[in-house]
C-alpha cells in the first residue's frame, strides 16, 4: 500500500470515528479525492491546492461533523472546508460571542417537558433542578417553571370541550 493510500485511510478513519450520529453511514466527499495530500497542504499559500480541497468540502454531506471534529482536535490541514488559520479565527470568534439567550416561550416549553417528566415520575420539578436543566439563572427558571405549572394545571382542569370543569 502506498504512502498516499495510507494517508487517505488514516484521515478518513479519524473522520469516521468522530462523525455525528446523524452523519453515520454517509460517505465524505474527500474519500473520492484522487490525491489525499490536497487536504494537507504544506502551506496555506498553495492557493490552488487549498481551493481544490475546499471544492470537495463544499459538497460534502458530513462537512459540519468534520469541521466540529477539527475544532475540537486541532487537526492539521483542511477539515470541514476551513484551513487551520480559518478554524483558529472561528474559534476566537465563538469564544468572544455572547451565548444566545433563550426566549421566554422556549424556556416555558422546555419547562413544561421537565414538569411533565417529573410528575410522571411521581414528583414535582424543583426550581434548582430547572435552573440546571434549562441553563439559566434562578429567576428565569422560576418564572418558566411557574408558567409551565400554570399551563399544565389549566390544561388538566379544562375538559375536551374547552370548558373549565367543576373541581
Amino acid at each position: 500500500m502506498s504512502e498516499r493510500t495510507l494517508a487517505r485511510h488514516d484521515a478518513l478513519y479519524r473522520l469516521m470515528l468522530h462523525l455525528a450520529p446523524t452523519d453515520f453511514g454517509r460517505r465524505p466527499a474527500c474519500a473520492d479525492a484522487e490525491d489525499p495530500e490536497i487536504f494537507h497542504p504544506v502551506s496555506e499559500a498553495q492557493v490552488e491546492t487549498v481551493a481544490e480541497a475546499k471544492s470537495f468540502c463544499a459538497v460534502c454531506p458530513v462537512r459540519r461533523s468534520c469541521l466540529e471534529q477539527a475544532l475540537r482536535r486541532a487537526e492539521h490541514g483542511i477539515w470541514g472546508g476551513l484551513t487551520e488559520s480559518e478554524r483558529e479565527r472561528l474559534l476566537r470568534r465563538r469564544a468572544t460571542q455572547q451565548p444566545a439567550v433563550p426566549r421566554e416561550r422556549d424556556l416555558v416549553a422546555e419547562a413544561v417537558d421537565l414538569v411533565v417528566r417529573a410528575r410522571r415520575d411521581g414528583g414535582e420539578l424543583s426550581v434548582s433542578a430547572a435552573t440546571k436543566a434549562l441553563g439559566v439563572r434562578y429567576a428565569r427558571a422560576r418564572a418558566a417553571v411557574l408558567a409551565a405549572r400554570a399551563a399544565l394545571d389549566t390544561e388538566t382542569q379544562t375538559g375536551a370541550s374547552g370548558e373549565v370543569s367543576a373541581a
